[in-house]
């Protein structure tokens, strides 16, 4: 039992330093964009957005490509649960990922309380990488599914500071790719998951927490596609 206690402490930890990170880093942006507005949002919580999607997650994928050897091993992480109270990379991407959302959410706590998507998108996100920390879980699954589909969101964000036909396309393509691809890494890993012991109610949220995960986003991605073909409507 003392590795479980060390493992959620580390885990705690990890979460309380990125977060600070974030919160710091989310600072210095404000200051250097001086409260600029973008589409009714402060204009630095863009810029904050796509140096986690399109820098921080794309390096953890970088490393993964080039280190990891033996890729169904990691992806499952050995037929046991690892005993281990130490944090690996696999760990470090959830960390990281509710570091990030804790604090761009404290960062602008009167903006997000009042779009309720948002909101939802949030606790789920949370929630989720949260959950994968399990040790039950397949790290390496988890750990794939959260870098790719932040990497996904890294066109959401691109396509609101350059909103052209192009980059709307784009966001639908990547959406199209990393929401329901990313619910299908979720449902490969689920039975593995209950097999290493994996409690019945974590089992149950691996799917509804996906499925409602991959809806949320596939409504805004919905509501782009929606756009584009009412505007290519108009030309034809």
């Amino acid at each position: 039992m003392p590795a479980a206690d060390d493992y959620a402490s580390n885990i705690c930890r990890s979460i309380t330093k990125t977060t600070a990170l974030h919160i710091v880093m989310g600072l210095i942006l404000k200051k250097l964009f001086r409260g600029q507005v973008f589409k009714g949002w402060p204009l630095y919580t863009y810029w904050h957005s796509l140096i986690q999607t399109g820098i921080i997650f794309p390096t953890f994928l970088v490393y993964y490509a080039v280190t990891v050897k033996d890729f169904q091993k990691w992806l499952t992480g050995g037929d046991k649960a690892s005993q281990s109270s130490e944090l690996g990379g696999a760990q470090l991407v959830q960390t990281t990922n509710i570091g990030f959302q804790v604090a761009i959410t404290l960062l602008s706590l009167d903006k997000v309380f009042k779009d309720p998507a948002l909101v939802a998108h949030h606790v789920i996100t949370i929630g989720g990488c949260a959950s994968l920390l399990h040790r039950q879980h397949c790290p390496g699954y988890g750990a794939l599914f959260t870098a790719c589909t932040e990497f996904g969101s890294l066109f959401h964000h691109i396509m609101s500071l350059v909103d052209t036909t192009s980059t709307r396309w784009l966001r639908v393509f990547t959406d199209i790719v990393s929401r329901p691809g990313g619910l299908m890494l979720i449902l490969c890993e689920a039975p593995k998951a209950r097999e290493r012991g994996l409690p019945a109610s974590l089992a149950f949220w691996s799917y509804f927490g996906g499925s409602a995960w991959c809806l949320i986003n596939l409504m805004w991605t919905k509501k782009v596609l929606a756009g584009l073909l009412r505007g290519s409507q108009k030309h034809t």
